[in-house]
This record gives C-alpha cells, sequence and structure tokens, in this order.
C-alpha cells in the first residue's frame, strides 16, 4: 500500500510517496540527509549550499542553516559580505545594510555556476517556488517581454501596498 508522507525539515515541507517504514521520522531524515550534497557558494564567504536547498553558515558556530524569509516570488536569506556582484539581484541598491538575496540564486551559483548575465533570474522547472533543489533550478534569461511583466508587476505592488489599488 502507498501511503502520502510529508517531511518536514527547517520550514520546508515535501511531499514524497512510498510504502511505510517501519520507523517514520529518523529513518527518513537520515536518509534524506545522506543524499543531500554541500558545495561552496562562489562568491558568499563562509556559506554552502545544499543540493536539496538549504544555506548554511561555514563560519563560527558551523553548520547553522538559515531560515529562508518568505517573499512572493521566492524564499531569500539575508548574508554578510558578498563579494560577487553578479549575485545580487539587480533591483538591490549596493551598500544598504545586509543583502537579502534569494535562496535559488546561491543554489544555482554553487551548482551550476554564477548567472551569465546580471539579468538572469533562478527560475524553477515545474514551477513550484518550494521546490529549491538544485535540479529543479535553472538560469533564464530575461526577454523584453519579460523585463516589461516584472516592471509592471512591482510597480502594481507598491501601488498596492501604498493603497492606491485594491487587494
Amino acid at each position: 500500500m502507498c501511503s502520502l508522507l510529508y517531511i518536514s525539515y527547517r520550514g520546508m515541507t515535501q511531499a514524497s510517496t512510498s510504502s511505510p517504514p517501519e520507523r517514520r521520522g529518523s529513518k527518513i531524515l537520515s536518509e534524506v540527509k545522506a543524499t543531500e550534497q554541500w558545495r561552496p557558494i562562489p562568491g558568499v564567504p563562509r556559506y554552502e549550499a545544499s543540493s536539496l536547498g538549504h544555506i548554511r553558515r561555514t563560519g563560527s558556530p558551523p553548520g547553522v542553516i538559515l531560515r529562508p524569509s518568505a517573499t512572493r516570488s521566492s524564499p531569500v536569506v539575508s548574508v554578510g559580505e558578498v563579494t560577487e556582484p553578479l549575485l545580487i539581484p539587480h533591483r538591490r541598491q549596493a551598500g544598504k545594510g545586509r543583502p537579502r538575496i534569494p535562496v535559488p540564486r546561491l543554489i544555482l551559483a554553487a551548482f551550476m555556476g554564477l548567472p551569465p548575465t546580471p539579468d538572469c533570474l533562478a527560475t524553477f522547472k515545474d514551477g513550484d517556488k518550494n521546490n529549491l533543489r538544485a535540479e529543479n533550478l535553472v538560469w533564464k534569461r530575461l526577454t523584453p517581454f519579460d523585463r516589461m511583466a516584472y516592471v509592471h508587476t512591482l510597480r502594481r505592488r507598491k501601488k498596492e501596498r501604498d493603497g492606491q489599488l485594491p487587494h
């Protein structure tokens, strides 16, 4: 008999279909951790990205997995020093506190390399923004139509936030 089992790990929920195991919790999480690969993020010293979509600090205290903040587009994390300007999204102004970088950008930089151009976005192959696995992410270059739609969406959100449009 197949059952649907939900694994929750640091705020991220993932569904898997399998036959019921004898010991549910610890056995499954240990299998997930065994398949997880960690790689350093180029341009972000002291941070690593995992193949399952986690970001952790390697300095002191070592191994602390960051909890991403939820946004409308994709989860973001605040990291310290960023030496690679291609990782900072184009809408972010440099020099204003700690940069908040989308988690998919960091994972793609660690597993696929830096974005080819500054206007590349990290997109999801299956369309699910909660599926942050490395094999589900790809760099996508913005077309002029994508840029126009993106700017229109930002303007609309600003008007909603300022109370000029109904929600």
